[in-house]
C-alpha cells in the first residue's frame, strides 16, 4: 500500500521506518535523488501548523554536515519531508557490521557531528533524536539527518508525547523535561560512545528499556574502551545535570583546538575565592596601642590618640589590584569555552524557587511517594511532607540555580541532604541522598 509518488516525486524503495514515519528513496523531476519520508502524525490542523513550522525551522540549517531539507508538504492526506539523499550505512550499521570505529575515523566522525549540532543549533532547532541510526557515513564524510522531528525550543513536539529513543536521551528527557540543545549535547556523547565502543552509554547489553533509562538516570556512564583523548569530553557532555554541559559550539572548539582545556572544578574555586577575596572589603586589623594619650610637648596639652590603627593596603591599591582578578575570571572562563560562569552562595531562598512543590518521587527507585515542599522566599528553613513522613529543610547554600538544603526528619524517615533546581520546563528537579538508603528524586510543580 506505499505510495508510489508525491507531490512529483516518484518514490522507488523503501529504505526504512522508525516511530515517526516511513523513509523512501525517491526521485525529483529531473530524475535527482531525494529521500522522502512520510510522517506519521495526527491530521488535526494544529498538528499540521506544527509541522509546517518545523520544516520551516529545517530548511534554516547550514546544509555542511547535515542533509538539506529540500521541502515537503503538509497540506494533503499524507505528509512528507524530502531531503538531499546519502548514500552510505548509518553509524549503526557500521558499527554492528563490522565493529567500533578506529581512532582517525572517530576524531573526524567527532568533529563532523559536533559541526552538524553546531549548525542545527544555529538555527534555532532542537534535533531531539541523535543518534548512530541518524548519522549517516556518506561519501562526502558523517552527516545528521532526520529533522522530521526537530522542533524549535520555544514550541512543544506537534505529537504531544517523549519523542527521541531512549537509550540515547538525557535524563531530563526521560524524567518528563523539555528536550533542549543540552539534551541534543547529551545525545550526541552517547552516539560517539556507541561509535567508539560498540556498547551503549548506559546500562547492560541488551538490557532493556527500564533497565537502561534507570542507568541513565542514576549510573555513571560505561566509558571503557574510548580513547584518553575523548574521556574528558565525553564525561562533561554526558553530566546528569544539562547545566553543567558544554554549549554545541563549545564543543566544536574544544575537538577542534584542545589546548582549551575541560572546566575543572578546583580551578573554578580557586578563581572564584581569588575574584571574592579581593571583591569582598575585610573590616581593618584592630592594633591596641600601649600609650591612648599624648602630651604635645610645646602647649602642654593632652592629645587623643586612636586605639584602632587600620593595617590593610590603601584603598586606591586595591582598586589597581581588582582588574588583574578579573581579568583572570575572565581568561578561565575563555579558556574553558565559555563553559561556566562564577557564581557565588545564597543566604536565603530566591523567589524563583519559592512556593509549594508537589508531585510524586520515586525511593530507593521503588517506592513512589507524593511530595509536598514548601520553600518560603527570604527564608533559610522550608519544608518537606512525604505523606506519613515529613521533614524540616535547612539551607546549607544556593550555588548558581542549585539549592542544597539539609533535610532532618524523624526516626524511620528519610533525611539527608536534598538538592533541587528550576528545570528549563518550570518544574522542581528534586533529589536526597539519604544515609539510610532511602535515596529519593522526582521533577515536581508549582501549586
Amino acid at each position: 500500500h506505499d505510495p508510489r509518488y508525491l507531490g512529483g516525486y516518484r518514490l522507488i524503495e523503501r529504505l526504512g521506518e522508525g516511530g515517526q514515519g516511513i523513509v523512501f528513496l525517491g526521485e525529483d523531476p529531473s530524475g535527482q535523488q531525494v529521500a522522502v519520508k512520510v510522517l506519521k502524525v495526527a491530521a488535526s490542523e494544529e498538528a499540521r501548523a506544527q509541522l509546517k513550522k518545523e520544516m520551516a525551522a529545517a530548511q534554516r540549517v547550514a546544509q555542511f554536515c547535515t542533509a538539506q531539507v529540500l521541502g515537503g508538504s503538509v497540506d494533503g492526506p499524507q505528509p512528507y519531508v524530502v531531503s538531499e539523499y546519502v548514500e552510505g550505512l548509518s553509524l549503526d550499521e557500521r558499527v554492528r557490521t563490522r565493529g567500533p570505529l578506529p581512532s582517525p575515523r572517530l576524531e573526524r566522525l567527532a568533529v563532523f557531528t559536533a559541526a552538524a549540532l553546531t549548525a542545527i543549533h544555529a538555527a534555532e532547532v532542537v534535533h531531539r533524536d541523535l543518534k548512530p541510526a541518524n548519522v549517516l557515513l556518506g561519501p562526502d564524510g558523517p552527516q545528521v539527518v532526520d529533522f522530521g522531528i526537530a522542533v524549535q525550543e520555544d514550541v512543544d513536539t506537534f505529537t504531544g508525547r517523549m519523542i527521541g529513543t531512549p537509550a540515547y536521551m538525557a535524563p531530563e528527557q526521560l524524567e518528563g523535561g523539555a528536550a533542549s540543545r543540552a539534551s541534543d549535547v547529551f545525545s550526541w556523547a552517547g552516539t560517539m560512545v556507541y561509535a567508539a565502543t560498540g556498547h551503549l552509554p548506559f546500562g547492560p547489553p541488551g538490557g532493556r528499556l527500564h533497565a537502561i533509562s534507570t542507568a541513565i538516570l542514576r549510573d555513571e556512564p560505561s566509558l571503557a574502551g574510548v580513547p584518553d583523548h575523548l574521556l574528558p569530553v565525553l564525561r562533561v557532555c554526558l553530566d546528569k545535570d544539562p547545566r553543567r554541559r558544554p554549549t554545541a559550539r563549545a564543543l566544536l572548539d574544544r575537538l577542534l583546538d584542545p589546548s582549551l582545556g575541560l572546566v575543572q572544578d578546583e580551578a573554578v574555586r580557586e578563581v572564584g575565592a581569588a575574584l571574592k577575596s579581593y571583591l569582598l572589603v575585610q573590616p581593618p586589623e584592630k592594633k591596641i596601642v600601649d600609650q591612648p594619650f599624648s602630651k604635645d610637648v610645646d602647649t602642654g596639652r593632652q592629645h587623643w590618640t586612636p586605639d584602632v590603627v587600620p593595617t590593610v593596603p590603601p584603598e586606591p591599591t586595591r582598586r589597581r589590584r581588582l582588574p588583574v582578578v578579573l581579568t583572570l575570571a575572565v581568561l578561565a572562563g575563555a579558556a574553558a569555552g565559555g563553559w561556566f560562569l562564577l557564581g557565588g552562595s545564597g543566604t536565603s531562598i530566591p523567589q524563583a524557587d519559592a512556593g509549594v512543590w508537589s508531585g510524586s518521587v520515586l525511593q530507593s527507585n521503588t517506592v513512589s511517594l507524593h511530595a509536598v515542599l514548601t520553600l518560603k522566599a527570604g527564608s533559610r528553613t522550608g519544608r518537606a511532607d512525604f505523606g506519613t513522613c515529613a521533614g524540616d529543610l535547612t539551607l546549607k547554600s544556593v550555588d548558581g540555580s542549585t539549592l542544597t538544603f539539609d533535610l532532618t526528619s524523624p526516626p524511620g524517615c528519610p533525611s539527608g541532604t536534598a538538592t533541587m533546581y528550576v528545570t528549563d520546563s518550570g518544574g522542581l528537579s528534586y533529589e536526597l541522598s539519604a544515609g539510610d538508603g532511602k535515596d529519593q528524586h522526582g521533577t515536581l510543580t508549582k501549586s
